[in-house]
Parts: C-alpha cells; sequence; structure tokens
C-alpha cells in the first residue's frame, strides 16, 4: 500500500465514527426501519468486494465515477458509503438532489469537514451518502457483478496527474442477508491524461497510392482504448479500426481519418493521397548526352537522385540535370517533393556497336557494308562526313565509296563518317578511310614501288584488293600490274 493510500484511508477512517455516529442520532426510526431489520445485527462480512475502479480522463471531461461491486452475495435494496476526494483534481458536480434522480433512489447526503492529504494543497472534501429503495421496488442490483452509483465530477487536474477518491465504510441492505459489510478497496487512482496530440489542426499527411502509415505511432494522448475510422474516403483507402494501419487506396485525392477515445474525444487527420509525374524528353539515349528531368505535381522543391546508375551517369540533384555515361544499361531516376512523395521515370543508355565488312582500309569505289549492334532495328543511315563523293546509303547499310582518280585524291580527307540510326533515335557513327586504287605501298601516291609490288603479287599468285585495277577479286594478274603501270606513267 503506497503513502497515498494510507493517507486517504486515515483521512477516511478518522471522519467515518463520527459520520456514523451523527446519522444513528439524526436518522434513528430509517436506520432501524430499513437496515435493521434483522434486529440490529449486521450479517456476517461476505466476500463482496466495493470499489471504485481506476479511470483515465482528459482535464475539463465530465466523468460519472462508478461505484461497483464484485460478488454480491444478495440483491442489494440500500447502500451506506463515504466518499473523500481533493478540489485540486476534482470538482463534484452531482448534489444530493441530481444523485437521487439520476439513479431512482432515496438519498441523503450528508457533507463533513476534510483533512490534508498527500497531492492535495487544500482540505479534501467528504461526503456520507445513504441511498435506498423502499420495499417492492426493485433492488439497486441484483446479484451480480456491476455497477452501483455513479458520482459526477469534472476533472480538474493537468496532465499528469494521479487523483484519489478514498472510499470507506460501505455497507449494504439486503431483504435476505440484512445490513453487511463488504471488502472495500479503499481508494482509486483517477489518471488525468493529455488530449489527443497530433501536430497541426487539422494534421496532414501526404502519402503516394498504395502508401501506408501507422497512426498508432503518431497519435498520443486520449482516454483509454483508441479507436480508428474513414470518415472521408476518397483514395479508397483502408484502416485497421484497433491498431491505426492505413493503406492508401491507388485514387488521389484526400481521405480523413477520424480517432476516437474510450472517453468520446474526437480527432480528424487529413490524408492527401497523390502523385508526382517525372518526365525527361528521351526514353532512350547514346551515351555521355544531355538530358534533364523534371518533375510536376506535387509540392515543389524537388530533388533528384538516382535509385539506379548503370551507365556511370551524373545527376544534378536541383535541376535534374542529367548526363549519361559511357556505359549501356538503364539509368532511373526519382524526384521527391516537399512532402516526400516520389515518382521515378527511367531512361535506357544504348550504345551501338558498328563495324564494317572490309577490314583496314576501303578503296575507292568499292561496296562496305556497315552493320550495327545492339540497338533496336530498323535502322536508317546517313553521312557526317562524305568526302569520297559516295552516293546514298542503301538497305542493309550498303554503301560505295565515291570514284576518286589519283588527280583528285585528298590524302587528308581520306575517310568517310557514317552515321547509324536505330528505331528509337540512338545513334553511333563509323569512321571509313579508303585508299587510292593501286596505292600499295600506303604512300598515298602511286609511285614505282606500288608497281613492283603489284608485279610481285602477281608472280606469287597473291590476292591484293589494292592492286586489283581490273576488280577481278582473285590474285592479281598480269592486266593489274599493266593498269597500275599505266597509272604510274600518266
Amino acid at each position: 500500500m503506497n503513502q497515498k493510500t494510507k493517507t486517504w484511508l486515515m483521512i477516511a477512517g478518522i471522519v467515518i465514527l463520527t459520520a456514523l455516529v451523527a446519522l444513528v442520532a439524526k436518522n434513528p426510526q430509517w436506520l432501524q426501519g430499513n437496515f435493521f431489520m434483522n434486529g440490529g445485527e449486521p450479517a456476517p462480512s461476505q466476500n463482496d468486494i466495493f470499489y471504485f475502479p481506476d479511470v483515465v480522463a482528459v482535464n475539463g471531461d465530465q466523468n460519472t465515477i462508478p461505484l461497483k461491486v464484485q460478488q454480491p452475495q444478495s440483491a442489494i435494496q440500500g447502500v451506506i458509503f463515504f466518499f473523500t476526494y481533493c478540489p485540486d483534481h476534482l470538482q463534484l458536480i452531482d448534489t444530493q438532489e441530481s444523485f437521487a434522480a439520476r439513479h431512482n433512489v432515496v438519498a441523503m447526503w450528508f457533507p463533513y469537514p476534510g483533512g490534508t492529504a498527500d497531492g492535495c494543497s487544500v482540505q479534501t472534501q467528504s461526503y456520507n451518502v445513504i441511498a435506498y429503495r423502499d420495499s417492492g421496488q426493485p433492488p439497486i442490483i441484483g446479484q451480480e457483478d456491476g455497477e452501483i452509483f455513479g458520482i459526477k465530477f469534472q476533472v480538474a487536474g493537468s496532465t499528469g496527474t494521479e487523483a484519489h477518491i478514498g472510499l470507506a465504510n460501505a455497507q449494504y441492505y439486503s431483504p435476505t442477508n440484512g445490513l453487511y459489510a463488504p471488502n472495500i478497496t479503499p481508494a482509486n487512482n483517477f489518471h488525468i491524461v493529455a488530449p489527443f496530440n497530433i501536430d497541426g489542426n487539422p494534421p496532414t499527411y501526404y502519402v503516394g497510392p498504395g502508401g501506408t502509415i501507422d497512426f498508432s505511432s503518431i497519435v498520443t494522448g486520449g482516454v483509454g482504448q483508441i479507436s480508428y475510422s474513414l470518415s472521408q474516403n476518397e483514395s479508397g483507402g483502408d484502416i485497421n479500426s484497433q491498431s491505426g494501419e492505413y493503406v492508401a487506396g491507388m485514387t488521389t485525392g484526400t481521405d480523413v481519418i477520424t480517432v476516437t477515445d474510450q472517453g468520446g474525444h474526437q480527432a480528424t487527420i487529413n490524408v492527401v493521397v497523390s502523385t508526382l509525374q517525372v518526365a525527361s524528353s528521351k526514353d532512350w539515349i547514346d551515351p555521355e548526352k544531355n538530358d534533364t528531368f523534371v518533375a510536376s505535381g506535387g509540392a515543389t522543391p524537388y530533388a533528384y537522385t538516382f535509385v539506379q546508375n548503370s551507365s556511370g551517369a551524373t545527376l544534378n540533384s536541383s535541376t535534374g540535370a542529367y548526363s549519361s555515361g559511357a556505359n549501356a544499361g538503364i539509368d532511373i531516376v526519382k524526384a521527391t517533393d516537399a512532402n516526400n512523395i516520389v515518382g521515378s521515370k527511367e531512361v535506357n543508355v544504348v550504345k551501338i556497336a558498328l563495324s564494317k565488312s572490309r577490314p583496314g582500309n576501303g578503296i575507292t569505289n568499292r561496296p562496305t557494308t556497315i552493320t550495327p549492334a545492339d540497338g533496336t532495328p530498323p535502322y536508317t543511315y546517313e553521312f557526317v562526313t562524305n568526302n569520297s563523293g559516295a552516293g546514298a546509303i542503301g538497305a542493309g547499310g550498303i554503301y560505295t565509296t565515291g570514284s576518286v582518280s589519283k588527280q583528285n585524291f585528298n590524302y587528308q580527307n581520306n575517310f568517310d563518317v557514317i552515321r547509324a540510326i536505330d528505331a528509337h533515335g540512338n545513334t553511333a557513327e563509323i569512321t571509313v578511310p579508303y585508299n587510292l586504287l593501286g596505292d600499295m605501298n600506303g604512300a598515298n601516291k602511286i609511285d614505282f614501288l606500288d608497281v613492283v609490288m603489284a608485279h610481285q603479287a602477281y608472280r606469287g599468285g597473291q590476292t591484293n584488293e589494292l592492286g586489283d585495277m581490273n576488280g577481278s577479286g582473285g590474285p592479281l594478274n598480269f592486266m593489274d600490274v599493266y593498269t597500275l603501270y599505266q597509272l604510274y606513267r600518266s
């Protein structure tokens, strides 16, 4: 038993003796007629327990503090009891008349001077109460556990206060057992708690479609068990009425959560279900190219981050400016708004590889096939540089270098540059160098050594494309050597 309870018991014990003497003196006929019908001897103490249960309330509440009984041995027709309380924490609302009317009993209340108690800065207040129903009326309570009476108080304490209502000298009258004294739980704990504490008025939370919020970790205060309900449900969401776990629906809109405690206090919470769109000018991009991711919807400012960075790209977190990396792969950029709503966009970095059918250098006026890989067909082709004067590039990437003579051959620009474009607009370029036909030694001119080398290849039965002056496609023959000799002489 703690010190506070001992103090309250001492107060009750001192006052109750005086109270009983006064009651007998003032009401001898009532007591004799209603409580001492068995000759004035109370029945032996039974197993009953008479008590005020613990109560939890918010400051300012008007609460009815129930007086309860457990294990009554018979129906109860009349009760006499004494209670005391501290006005610091509780203000009595009931009067003798309101108490009697509410419970349909004959009631007499006798106030008594209070005393001092731990935690009470003023004198306690005390009442002795007699309440009964005449014979022939239903008993106050039958032979079952339950509430006998309730006394109305208004909570006057601050958050965290533990108030007490002292109880002593309870006696019952029943037609069966006469007057008997139950066991008493002498004082309850009256806990005063904070009202609902939720940031905002009303508070607003933001979540994406299908997002979750655990409101049990957000809502504090209130009295007893808290329940949750959706009083407005635009998103098609759901909430667990006991745990407070909320799941947003898939439609954007505002849901309203109503929170209710056992004392009937309520608070509302707004949940805005919204989406964030993220766009870029390209879904497919070449390596080491620039683009910008742009968020819309939600609340500014936006922050941009990588969810996945396969290409080795760079990203400006404030502006969304993006530069793809050198590697192929999928990059995913996430935008987060001021309310932590997120959206994302992915871009496919495509690195097309190009090859040509002629190894090494091509020669003028000969066909070459450009073959792409790792892109998405179909491909189209265009010249970036056309030094040879080649015609249009045909289907399948086949092109033929222009016919460049010895006289107009440019040894500084002896190459063409071809660009391949796939179905998504990704590009790659390849440089196709070409030699002057007959330039066997790569000196960028036709000289006597070229003729010698062509003759040696002819005598050895070798194939050499640069010396294949007549385009026979096989080993060099005498006509190749003769034609090259004439070109040298000219």
